[in-house]
């Protein structure tokens, strides 16, 4: 079965969350292909506006630890993370974007890039 790149805006706006906020999406994956190899594995891509020290990002998919990492002040960065096989799902993904410690940030342009099956 072939297979093409697909992608899924999860937001485009500015979200800013501060000490322990914590934001949920929903969202699904269709069509997301069941192969197991390696070029084939999907992705998260986000930019990142840390306002003050201290600022600890977590990244929780479907009741998975996907991302974390404390910043600093400083410019904005965009990251990607690369999913395991079986964390995103075809339908019914729910991820969480968290604050875990004192200093605020800024996510924006949540976009899941995966391959799909046609």
């Amino acid at each position: 079965m072939p297979t093409v790149a697909n992608y899924i805006v999860i937001q485009d706006s500015d979200t800013t969350l501060g000490e322990t906020d914590t934001v949920q999406f929903d969202f699904d994956a269709p069509n997301l292909t069941v192969s197991t190899s390696n070029s084939n594995r999907p992705m998260l891509l986000l930019k990142l506006n840390p306002h003050a020290d201290n600022a600890r990002l977590e990244v929780v998919l479907n009741n998975q630890h996907l991302y974390g990492q404390t910043f600093s002040a400083g410019p904005i960065r965009s990251l990607n993370e690369v999913f395991s096989h079986g964390q995103l799902l075809p339908a019914g993904n729910t991820m969480f974007v968290a604050n875990r410690l004192s200093g605020d940030f800024t996510v924006s342009d949540l976009c899941v890039m995966y391959k799909a099956d046609i």
